[in-house]
C-alpha cells in the first residue's frame, strides 16, 4: 500500500480544488445568494425569539429589501455556527450575536481583514488541538522507548528559557516554541551552519559593528518563524524546516506544541471529552499504549472477517505513526476552514458573484449586501490568493535551492480521506453546503466519533441504509469498519436492521430510540458488546487504529525509529 493509496479520493467524491472547470461554465452553473432560485435564511436565536408576529415583521423587511430573493427563517442555538458555516463573515455572526438575528445578504461587505475566528472555525481548531495534546502526550509516553525521540520539556536545560525550543512535536504541528531571547547565545550553535551559509564564515565578522545587525536582520528574514512546512516525505506527511524546490508543502494550520498543549487539554476539560478530564485521559493513554494492550486491542482476530494478514501485530510505535498523520489531516482542514474566512478569500467570491451576476444578466450588477469591492480579476479557486501568499512565505523562509519555487509547490486539496477523519474527531466541514446533501460517510463517521468521545449516541432509522447504501460501496470501508470492532458492529446492524423493517412494514414506532453507550474496556477483554432491549453497550479502547493498513503502519514505523522523529531527512 502506497501513500497515494491511502489518500484516493473516492470514486464519487473526488475533491481536488485545484482541478476547476473554465470560469464561464462555473459561472453559469454556480447559483449564489444573489439568484431568485438560492435560498437564503434568516436566522434567529431560539433563546431570544419565538415564533410570532416579531419574526415575521423581519422577514418581511428582508424581502422588502430585496424584493427578487426567497427567504426562510430558523430558529437556532448560538452553537449552531460552530457545527455548520453558514455565515463566513465575523462580522456578521457578530451581528447575530449582537442583535438575536441575522440573514445570509447582510454584512457580506469584505473588511481590510477578517479578524477572529467564527465558531464554526473555532470549534475546527480546538479539535486539532485536542488532537494535538494527545499526540503530544503519546510521544511523552512513549516516543523515546518505541520511537527513539528524545522527549524535550519546554526550559532550557538550567531553568533558563532558550530562544527555540525542539520538542518533538513540533514538526507536527508547525512550529517551534518560541521563548524568550535573554538567553539567545545558548542557542546561537544551532544557527551557526545556516548563518554561515548565508553570509559567510562567523570568523570574517569578528571585530566588525555590524555583526549584531546582519545577525538580528538574519535571523528576522530567515529564522524568526521557525517553521516546518507539512510536506510528503517516504509516504508520510512529516515536518520539513528548510524546504526543497521540488518538495510538496501540503498547506495546513501552524502552531507551536505549547498552544496545542495549553489549549488542547482546556478544549478536552470543557468539552470534547466530557466525562473525563486531560488528566485522566493521559492516564488511559498511558495504559494502552502498553505493548500488551495496544496488541491484543488491535488483533486481526477482533476483525477476523475483513483482516486478510492476521500474522502482523499492532505495536505502540504503529499507532503512534497512524496518530501523525491523524494529526495532518486535521490541520490541512483547520487551515482550509481558516482559509476561506480570509478577507481576500471572501473578496474572491464576491468578484466571482459579480462576474457570474454579468455573465447571467448581461449587466453590471454588485451581489446583494454589498456596496464595494476590491475589483481585482477574480481567480478560478477563491483560495489562490491565501495560498499564495502563504506558500510564498514558506519558500521565502525555507528554501533550500537557490531555483526560485512557484506557488504551485502547494498543496491545499483535502481528500476524502482527510474529510473522513476529520469527521471521526468530530469536524464537521465537508465542502458542502446545506442546499447539499451531506456525504453520508462522514456522516457515519462523526457519528462514531461522538460515540466513543461521549460515551452514547442514537441509532436513527436512516442507520442501516447509510451503512450498506454508502459506506459499503466507499473506498474508505476499511477505514470506518476498524473505528469499531466486528462484534460491535454486528450489534449495531441487527438493530439498524429492525428500525430499517419496521418502517418497511409501516408499524414505525416514531417515539422509538435505540441508544448505544461506549465505554472504555479491561485490558483482559479489549471489546466487548451486548443488546439489552433498546440500549446496546459497548466497550472498547480510547484509541482508534486502521487494523487493515497494519502493514503499511509497520513500515512506516520502522522508518520513523530509523529516522528518530517526524522531520522529514534533509534530501542531499
Amino acid at each position: 500500500m502506497s501513500f497515494s493509496d491511502l489518500q484516493r479520493p473516492a470514486e464519487d467524491d473526488a475533491i481536488d480544488i485545484r482541478e476547476f472547470r473554465s470560469m464561464k461554465t462555473a459561472l453559469e452553473n454556480q447559483i449564489y445568494p444573489s439568484d431568485r432560485e438560492y435560498n437564503n435564511g434568516v436566522y434567529f436565536d431560539s433563546d431570544r425569539f419565538a415564533p410570532g408576529a416579531e419574526v415575521d415583521m423581519i422577514v418581511a423587511g428582508y424581502s422588502e429589501q430585496f424584493p427578487d430573493l426567497t427567504f426562510t427563517h430558523w430558529f437556532v442555538t448560538a452553537d449552531f455556527f460552530a457545527d455548520q458555516r453558514v455565515i463566513t463573515s465575523k462580522r456578521a455572526q457578530n451581528t447575530f450575536f449582537r442583535q438575536g438575528y441575522v440573514s445570509t445578504v447582510e454584512d457580506r461587505q469584505v473588511p481590510v481583514a477578517n479578524k477572529g475566528d467564527t465558531k464554526f472555525a473555532k470549534a475546527h481548531k480546538d479539535i486539532l488541538f485536542a488532537h494535538g495534546f494527545t499526540m503530544a502526550q503519546i510521544l511523552q509516553l512513549i516516543g523515546e522507548e518505541q520511537l527513539g525521540i528524545q522527549y524535550q520539556d519546554h526550559a532550557h536545560p538550567g531553568g533558563e528559557a532558550s530562544l527555540i525550543c525542539r520538542h518533538p512535536l513540533s514538526p507536527l504541528v508547525g512550529r517551534d516554541s518560541r521563548l524568550t531571547e535573554q538567553q539567545h547565545g545558548n542557542a546561537r550553535p544551532d544557527w551557526q551552519e545556516a548563518f554561515e551559509e548565508e553570509e559567510g564564515p562567523a570568523a570574517d565578522w569578528l571585530g566588525d559593528r555590524r555583526y549584531d545587525r546582519v545577525w538580528q536582520e538574519f535571523k528576522r528574514q530567515k529564522l524568526a518563524r521557525y517553521n516546518y512546512a507539512l510536506v510528503e516525505s517516504h509516504g508520510l506527511l512529516l515536518g520539513r524546516r528548510l524546504v526543497n524546490s521540488d518538495d510538496r508543502i501540503h498547506m495546513a494550520h501552524e502552531g507551536t506544541p505549547g498552544t496545542h498543549l495549553k489549549c488542547g487539554k482546556e478544549y478536552i476539560n470543557k468539552l470534547t471529552w466530557s466525562r473525563y478530564r486531560s488528566e485522566i485521559i493521559t492516564e488511559r493513554l498511558r495504559a494502552e499504549l502498553d505493548h500488551g494492550f495496544t496488541t491484543e486491542a488491535f488483533s486481526g482476530a477482533h476483525w477476523e472477517e475483513t483482516v486478510e494478514n492476521q500474522d502482523t501485530q499492532v505495536t505502540p510505535a504503529m499507532l503512534a505513526v497512524w496518530e501523525s498523520q491523524a494529526l495532518a489531516s486535521l490541520r490541512k482542514i483547520a487551515w482550509r476552514v481558516s482559509a476561506e474566512e480570509s478577507a481576500s478569500a471572501l473578496n474572491n467570491e464576491l468578484l466571482r458573484e459579480k462576474q457570474a451576476l454579468r455573465a447571467k444578466n448581461g449587466r453590471r450588477k454588485l451581489p446583494v449586501g454589498t456596496s464595494r469591492m476590491d475589483n481585482s480579476t477574480p481567480e478560478f479557486s477563491a483560495l489562490k490568493a491565501v495560498q499564495t501568499n502563504e506558500a510564498g512565505s514558506y519558500i521565502d523562509l525555507m528554501l533550500q535551492g537557490r531555483r526560485k519555487a512557484h506557488w504551485t509547490n502547494a498543496e491545499l486539496g483535502l481528500s476524502h480521506r482527510d474529510l473522513l477523519i476529520g469527521a471521526y474527531y468530530g469536524m464537521t466541514y465537508d465542502e458542502t453546503d446545506l442546499m447539499t446533501k451531506p456525504n453520508e460517510t462522514y456522516e457515519i463517521a462523526y457519528w462514531l466519533g461522538q460515540l466513543r468521545r461521549h460515551g452514547r449516541a442514537t441509532i436513527t432509522n436512516d442507520f442501516w441504509s447509510s451503512i450498506f447504501d454508502h459506506v459499503e460501496h466507499d473506498s474508505q470501508r476499511n477505514l470506518v469498519i476498524s473505528m469499531l470492532s466486528e462484534q460491535a458492529w454486528d450489534v449495531l446492524l441487527i438493530a439498524a436492521r429492525e428500525l430499517s423493517e419496521q418502517i418497511a412494514k409501516g408499524n414505525f414506532d416514531t417515539k422509538r430510540t435505540i441508544e448505544v453507550t461506549y465505554d472504555w474496556s479491561s485490558a483482559n477483554e479489549p471489546w466487548t458488546a451486548s443488546r439489552n432491549g433498546d440500549t446496546i453497550a459497548i466497550k472498547g479502547p480510547l484509541l482508534f487504529f486502521p487494523v487493515h493498513e497494519r502493514d503499511f503502519w509497520q513500515e512506516k514505523a520502522e522508518f520513523i525509529q530509523a529516522n528518530g522523529g517526524f522531520a522529514a531527512p534533509m534530501v542531499r
